[in-house]
Parts: structure tokens; sequence; C-alpha cells
């Protein structure tokens, strides 16, 4: 199971899209300067940084507290402490899922497609389960990159709203993602 110290990196941001369900066409660039990544959330959201700055939280202008979620972070991807050995991407992924089922999911459906993101190698998870009575739908991509660290964005949603969301997500991590970016000079 991922350590809590992992867990506590992840960026959380609620996903926005347009009324008809469409792909934003203005975005707000986001750097996490402690894990060099970048991303960018659409320019409709309202954003937070909150934990010192490590976390980005971006909402819907109007949406409904508990609706669609997407999740930006990174932790080090090493078995125990120290640089040992990178855990392969599928652990990772099936401790994401050890994670869901200690938190009384039910029904849960995985399945994994390996792929590259970014010009890294990825694991995009899809997952179906049942919380609270409600379906939920997610859609998970870790990148490796080369320094070890796993950078993941995560979209969770009711399966209702999944499709309305899916295509922010994936124009999210298509087009405005780099799991490696560099700071800026002044």
């Amino acid at each position: 199971m991922r350590s809590s110290a992992a867990l506590a990196l992840i960026v959380c941001v609620l996903v926005g899209t347009s009324a008809q369900g469409q792909e934003p066409k203005r975005w707000i660039d986001y750097r996490n300067d402690k894990w060099q990544f970048c991303a960018a959330y659409p320019q409709d959201w309202d954003a937070q940084e909150l934990f010192f700055g490590d976390v980005l939280r971006a909402t819907a202008k109007g949406s409904e507290i508990g609706g669609a979620s997407v999740t930006l972070g990174a932790f080090s991807n090493h078995h125990g402490e120290g640089a040992g050995p990178v855990k392969p991407l599928d652990e990772v992924a099936e401790d994401a899922e050890d994670y869901l089922l200690d938190t009384m999911v039910k029904d849960l459906r995985s399945r994994n497609e390996h792929l590259q993101v970014a010009g890294s190698d990825a694991l995009v998870t899809r997952r179906e389960y049942v919380k609270d009575r409600a379906r939920f739908i997610s859609k998970e991509v870790r990148v490796r990159r080369a320094d070890g660290a796993v950078i993941e964005l995560v979209l969770r949603a009711t399966d209702d709203q999944f499709v309305k969301f899916e295509p922010s997500f994936d124009a999210m991590v298509q087009q405005q993602f780099k799991p490696s970016c560099t700071k800026v000079a002044n």
C-alpha cells in the first residue's frame, strides 16, 4: 500500500467543462516546483494552492461540491527506504487498488493499458466501482520519469458524469501535461 507521505503529495483539482461537456478553450499554466512537473487547468476554474503550495485545488465555477475530480501528484517510486529499485507501474497501480479496497469500495473492476505520455512510459488504468451506493469510474494515468518519480493524474467521477469530464481530462493529459519542466529563470 502507498505510504501516507505519498498521498499527502497529491494535488487535487476539481474538473470543469462547459455546460455542453466541451474541452476548455483557454488554460492556466500550473507548475509544481517541488516535483518539477507542469500542467494546465481550464481558465474558468477557481484555483487555490494549499499546504504551502504543494497542492493546487481548482474548481469549476458553479460546480457542485463532491463532483468529478482530477488529482495531480508525484511521489518517489522506490521499494522501501532510500534509492532502491523502482517499482513497475503495474505494481504502483496495484497499490492504488489496495488503497481503494481499504476504503470499502465494492464491485471493483480494473484494466490497464501501457502507452507513452509526453514521451515517457505510462500506464493508464480504468476502474469502475461502487462506493456509498454510487457507481464511480476513474481513469488513472501514471508516468514514470527517468529519476524514478511517478507523476499521477486521476479523473474520478460518478458514472453519469464521467463522459462529460473525460474530454477535459484527456486534453489535460495529452496537451497540457509535462512530466518534467525546469524552473524558468527570471
